[in-house]
């Protein structure tokens, strides 16, 4: 079990207008396709508000945006436990089931 006080980043991908999940998509998002899976532009701007209230660090990239903070933060928002993996030199944490997204971020 991970430190609660290691800091961790994750990229949040949020849905489109229509509810569409870029990453969870079938079949995957093309060149042709990805347009009607991009979240728009305000969706971006209106999160990484609401994640720095709950406590995140956040930088926003359109169509994403990176959010940091220690991992009892994110166990805590998202309903979540983490698994930590090594690979060579590389420490990295896995969460262990899907994430709960908080009603404030359902916009």
């Amino acid at each position: 079990m991970p430190d609660s006080g290691t800091i961790i980043t994750a990229q949040v991908v949020l849905l489109s207008p229509q509810g569409k999940s870029i990453v969870e998509e079938y079949p995957p998002a093309t060149t042709t396709t990805i347009e009607h899976l991009k979240p728009s532009n305000n969706a971006v701007t209106e999160a990484a508000p609401i994640l720095q209230q709950m406590g995140f660090t956040c930088t926003p990239s359109y169509p994403t945006l990176s959010i940091s903070g220690p991992i009892s933060l994110f166990e805590k928002t998202f309903k979540i436990t983490f698994q930590v993996k090594q690979q060579g030199s590389l420490t990295y944490f896995v969460p262990e089931q899907k994430a709960t997204i908080p009603l404030p971020l359902k916009i």
